[in-house]
């Protein structure tokens, strides 16, 4: 455990090292965040969006390198994860940025969290970036995380960098299941 100084409260927070056999992954078209994670990953913008917290990019990239594993690496499949997760992200954010991370109340209909059909935006990237639909199949045996990704890399007013290459990487019959940092 690595004690955080935060202003006038000290907090334990858990080390990177304590998730390092922890399931994470950067997709292929991740590989240049591999060792630095100057941008937000996929799974650290899942975490965030599962525990309902919202981080600007500049904040990120203040954390430490560790700091910015654990919170791709922490654990959220349950309550107690979640709490502990947001618990050692605000401790973090107090201690780097001087503020916790804030709620992230912004109303998405969460259409990644549905298997049964691919939703109409991931159909609607789909045509836009000239790649062919997601069959219901398909979509039905992503991970969440995939289909999550899908979801953020299409939604409007994003750049929507990647999502063709996540798309395609996500087709190959033997996909890889992703590349660790």
């Amino acid at each position: 455990m690595t004690r955080v100084t935060s202003p006038g409260t000290p907090e334990v927070v858990p080390t990177a090292s304590q998730f390092a056999g922890a399931p994470w992954r950067l997709f292929a078209f991740e590989a240049d965040l591999r060792g630095s994670l100057r941008r937000f990953p996929m799974i650290a913008r899942h975490k965030l969006t599962v525990c309902a917290r919202r981080i600007a990019l500049e904040d990120w990239q203040r954390l430490s390198l560790d700091e910015r594993v654990l919170l791709a690496a922490h654990p959220i499949e349950s309550v107690d994860e979640r709490a502990a997760y947001c618990s050692a992200l605000d401790a973090m954010m107090l201690f780097r940025c001087g503020c916790c991370a804030a709620a992230d109340d912004r109303e998405d209909d969460e259409g990644w969290g549905v298997t049964g059909e691919v939703p109409q935006r991931v159909l609607m990237q789909c045509r836009a970036s000239g790649v062919p639909p997601i069959p219901a199949e398909l979509w039905s045996r992503l991970t969440e995380l995939e289909r999550f990704s899908l979801w953020a890399l299409s939604r409007p007013g994003h750049r929507n960098r990647g999502f063709a290459e996540l798309e395609l990487e996500l087709r190959k019959p033997a996909r890889q299941t992703g590349y660790k940092a």
